[in-house]
Protein backbone atom coordinates (compact mmCIF):
# COMPACT_ATOMS: atom_id res chain seq x y z
CA UNK A 1 0.00 0.00 0.00
CA UNK A 2 1.04 3.55 -0.82
CA UNK A 3 2.17 6.13 1.89
CA UNK A 4 0.32 8.92 2.63
CA UNK A 5 3.49 11.07 1.37
CA UNK A 6 3.91 8.78 -2.04
CA UNK A 7 -0.25 8.34 -2.47
CA UNK A 8 -0.33 9.80 -6.56
CA UNK A 9 -3.80 12.66 -7.01
CA UNK A 10 -6.96 11.83 -6.33
CA UNK A 11 -8.59 11.17 -9.87
CA UNK A 12 -9.91 13.44 -11.69
CA UNK A 13 -9.10 16.00 -8.83
CA UNK A 14 -9.08 19.79 -10.25
CA UNK A 15 -5.50 21.27 -11.07
CA UNK A 16 -4.81 24.65 -9.67
CA UNK A 17 -3.62 26.83 -12.74
CA UNK A 18 -1.93 30.18 -11.98
CA UNK A 19 -2.04 33.66 -12.89
CA UNK A 20 0.92 35.74 -14.62
CA UNK A 21 0.72 37.80 -11.98
CA UNK A 22 0.28 35.49 -9.25
CA UNK A 23 3.25 33.08 -10.55
CA UNK A 24 5.47 36.58 -11.01
CA UNK A 25 4.42 37.60 -7.31
CA UNK A 26 5.11 34.35 -5.80
CA UNK A 27 8.55 34.00 -7.72
CA UNK A 28 9.16 37.65 -5.77
CA UNK A 29 8.95 37.06 -2.48
CA UNK A 30 11.14 33.98 -3.06
CA UNK A 31 8.37 30.83 -2.98
CA UNK A 32 9.56 29.68 -6.45
CA UNK A 33 13.43 29.83 -6.66
CA UNK A 34 16.38 29.14 -8.58
CA UNK A 35 16.62 25.85 -7.95
CA UNK A 36 12.79 25.50 -8.96
CA UNK A 37 12.90 23.80 -12.72
CA UNK A 38 10.29 25.43 -13.70
CA UNK A 39 8.32 27.34 -16.20
CA UNK A 40 4.31 28.49 -16.72
CA UNK A 41 2.51 27.18 -19.49
CA UNK A 42 -1.24 28.57 -20.14
CA UNK A 43 -1.00 28.61 -16.16
CA UNK A 44 0.45 25.31 -15.46
CA UNK A 45 3.71 24.69 -13.83
CA UNK A 46 5.56 22.22 -15.94
CA UNK A 47 9.14 21.23 -14.98
CA UNK A 48 11.85 22.13 -17.92
CA UNK A 49 13.81 18.79 -18.62
CA UNK A 50 17.53 18.53 -17.49
CA UNK A 51 20.06 19.76 -19.23
CA UNK A 52 22.52 17.54 -20.55
CA UNK A 53 26.29 19.19 -21.48
CA UNK A 54 25.65 19.32 -25.37
CA UNK A 55 22.60 21.06 -24.57
CA UNK A 56 24.23 23.74 -22.03
CA UNK A 57 27.17 24.23 -24.73
CA UNK A 58 24.77 25.07 -27.24
CA UNK A 59 23.09 27.96 -25.40
CA UNK A 60 26.53 29.25 -24.20
CA UNK A 61 27.61 29.28 -28.09
CA UNK A 62 24.31 31.10 -28.94
CA UNK A 63 24.87 33.97 -26.20
CA UNK A 64 28.62 34.08 -28.20
CA UNK A 65 27.72 33.97 -31.76
CA UNK A 66 24.85 36.15 -31.70
CA UNK A 67 26.51 39.14 -29.44
CA UNK A 68 29.13 38.97 -32.29
CA UNK A 69 26.51 38.70 -35.19
CA UNK A 70 23.66 41.15 -34.12
CA UNK A 71 23.59 44.63 -35.15
CA UNK A 72 24.25 47.21 -31.99
CA UNK A 73 20.32 47.73 -31.79
CA UNK A 74 18.90 44.62 -30.68
CA UNK A 75 20.42 41.73 -28.18
CA UNK A 76 19.94 37.71 -27.40
CA UNK A 77 18.55 37.02 -23.62
CA UNK A 78 19.60 33.27 -22.96
CA UNK A 79 17.01 30.76 -20.73
CA UNK A 80 15.37 33.90 -19.18
CA UNK A 81 11.67 34.78 -18.74
CA UNK A 82 9.45 36.02 -21.38
CA UNK A 83 5.47 36.81 -20.83
CA UNK A 84 3.28 35.40 -23.37
CA UNK A 85 -0.98 35.52 -23.78
CA UNK A 86 -2.84 32.84 -21.79
CA UNK A 87 -0.68 33.41 -18.62
CA UNK A 88 2.24 31.95 -19.81
CA UNK A 89 5.97 32.40 -18.99
CA UNK A 90 8.24 30.43 -20.88
CA UNK A 91 12.01 30.26 -19.94
CA UNK A 92 13.15 29.69 -23.85
CA UNK A 93 16.87 29.29 -24.80
CA UNK A 94 17.03 32.33 -26.46
CA UNK A 95 14.77 35.06 -27.97
CA UNK A 96 16.07 38.10 -30.17
CA UNK A 97 14.63 41.42 -28.90
CA UNK A 98 15.49 45.37 -29.10
CA UNK A 99 18.63 46.47 -26.94
CA UNK A 100 19.94 47.32 -24.80
CA UNK A 101 19.64 45.11 -21.86
CA UNK A 102 18.84 47.06 -19.17
CA UNK A 103 15.21 47.63 -21.39
CA UNK A 104 14.09 44.68 -19.28
CA UNK A 105 14.96 46.01 -15.98
CA UNK A 106 11.08 45.81 -14.86
CA UNK A 107 9.87 43.78 -16.93
CA UNK A 108 9.81 40.48 -19.58
CA UNK A 109 9.83 40.90 -22.95
CA UNK A 110 6.44 40.02 -24.79
CA UNK A 111 5.40 39.46 -28.07
CA UNK A 112 5.80 42.75 -29.42
CA UNK A 113 9.75 42.29 -28.57
CA UNK A 114 10.95 38.89 -29.78
CA UNK A 115 11.93 38.95 -33.15
CA UNK A 116 13.46 35.40 -33.19
CA UNK A 117 13.29 32.68 -30.65
CA UNK A 118 15.04 29.57 -30.07
CA UNK A 119 14.97 25.92 -28.60
CA UNK A 120 17.96 23.76 -28.31
CA UNK A 121 16.44 20.37 -28.42
CA UNK A 122 17.60 17.01 -27.77
CA UNK A 123 14.94 15.22 -24.77
CA UNK A 124 12.79 18.44 -25.61
CA UNK A 125 12.58 17.49 -29.04
CA UNK A 126 9.23 16.28 -29.41
CA UNK A 127 8.00 18.84 -26.47
CA UNK A 128 9.18 21.68 -28.80
CA UNK A 129 7.74 20.75 -31.78
CA UNK A 130 4.43 20.36 -30.68
CA UNK A 131 3.45 22.33 -27.51
CA UNK A 132 5.92 25.44 -27.74
CA UNK A 133 5.39 25.08 -31.13
CA UNK A 134 2.06 25.75 -31.52
CA UNK A 135 2.71 28.20 -28.29
CA UNK A 136 4.88 30.55 -30.52
CA UNK A 137 2.45 30.67 -33.34
CA UNK A 138 -0.27 31.29 -31.15
CA UNK A 139 1.88 34.69 -29.95
CA UNK A 140 2.47 35.29 -33.71
CA UNK A 141 6.27 35.14 -32.49
CA UNK A 142 7.52 35.72 -36.61
CA UNK A 143 10.57 32.82 -36.48
CA UNK A 144 11.62 29.97 -34.04
CA UNK A 145 14.60 27.87 -34.56
CA UNK A 146 14.72 24.49 -32.72
CA UNK A 147 18.46 23.56 -32.89
CA UNK A 148 18.00 19.54 -33.44
CA UNK A 149 20.94 18.53 -31.85
CA UNK A 150 20.64 14.79 -32.37
CA UNK A 151 20.41 15.35 -35.86
CA UNK A 152 23.25 18.24 -35.49
CA UNK A 153 20.38 20.31 -37.65
CA UNK A 154 18.69 23.85 -37.04
CA UNK A 155 14.69 23.62 -38.17
CA UNK A 156 13.71 27.37 -38.77
CA UNK A 157 9.97 28.47 -38.45
CA UNK A 158 8.31 31.35 -40.26
CA UNK A 159 4.59 32.58 -40.98
CA UNK A 160 2.85 31.64 -37.80
CA UNK A 161 -0.66 31.08 -38.13
CA UNK A 162 -2.84 31.55 -34.60
CA UNK A 163 -6.66 30.64 -34.42
CA UNK A 164 -7.92 27.40 -33.57
CA UNK A 165 -4.82 25.73 -34.85
CA UNK A 166 -2.05 27.46 -34.23
CA UNK A 167 1.42 26.20 -37.07
CA UNK A 168 4.13 27.94 -38.77
CA UNK A 169 2.98 27.88 -42.24
CA UNK A 170 7.01 27.59 -43.83
CA UNK A 171 9.48 25.09 -42.03
CA UNK A 172 13.42 24.99 -43.70
CA UNK A 173 16.22 22.96 -42.28
CA UNK A 174 19.98 23.77 -42.16
CA UNK A 175 22.02 21.31 -42.23
CA UNK A 176 26.16 21.32 -41.41
CA UNK A 177 28.07 23.57 -43.65
CA UNK A 178 24.83 25.92 -44.20
CA UNK A 179 24.61 29.44 -43.04
CA UNK A 180 21.48 30.42 -41.67
CA UNK A 181 20.17 33.79 -42.32
CA UNK A 182 18.78 35.70 -39.14
CA UNK A 183 15.48 38.11 -40.36
CA UNK A 184 14.53 41.05 -38.26
CA UNK A 185 11.09 42.44 -39.86
CA UNK A 186 11.55 40.11 -43.07
CA UNK A 187 15.69 42.04 -43.43
CA UNK A 188 18.70 39.85 -43.15
CA UNK A 189 20.84 41.44 -40.31
CA UNK A 190 23.04 38.75 -39.94
CA UNK A 191 23.85 34.58 -40.46
CA UNK A 192 24.62 32.09 -37.99
CA UNK A 193 27.32 29.12 -39.38
CA UNK A 194 25.49 25.46 -38.75
CA UNK A 195 28.95 23.76 -38.07
CA UNK A 196 29.56 26.86 -35.14
CA UNK A 197 26.74 25.98 -32.94
CA UNK A 198 27.94 22.13 -33.09
CA UNK A 199 31.91 22.83 -33.04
Amino acid sequence: MPTESTAPPLPNAPLVRFSAGRYEELTRVGFFGPGDKIELIDGYLVEKMPQNDPHTTIVDLLSELFLRALPAEWTIRCQFPIRLRGDTIPEPDGVVVPGPKSRYRNRKPGPADIALIIEASDTSLRYDRTTKFALYARNRLPVYWIINIPSETVEVYSDPKAGRTPTYLTRTDFARGSRIPVLIDGTEVAEIEVDALFA
